[in-house]
């Protein structure tokens, strides 16, 4: 499992980031445009708000859970930012599996 969260966390960072520098490397970095495109249309729409409002949800959850260490919060925050849950979401399962396996 350890190794299948690891290629998670390589992908889930490496193909958001490759589309992203694409994507910014045609347009610049306008966030009127940015805001424009990701909400263009209500398909769009539609996508964005469910990623962003799982992100939020997600993050309130890891922030409940830990209250204790902000340091892997902070890890989480900045990856769901920088990137998405596609690398957040598999680094806090790796978090999880560590702290099950006493790692």
């Amino acid at each position: 499992m350890r190794i299948f969260l690891y290629l998670m966390i390589f992908s889930g960072g490496a193909v958001p980031l490759f589309f992203f520098a694409l994507y910014f490397s045609n347009t610049g970095f306008y966030p009127v445009h940015i805001f424009n495109s990701l909400f263009g249309n209500p398909l769009t729409s539609g996508f964005t708000l469910d990623i962003f409002l799982s992100i939020f949800v997600f993050l309130v959850w890891t922030f409940v859970e830990f209250k204790n260490d902000l340091k892997k919060w902070l890890i989480l925050l900045l990856a769901s930012c920088c990137v998405g849950l596609s690398l957040s979401l598999p680094i806090y399962l790796l978090f999880k599996l560590n702290a099950k396996e006493g790692v």
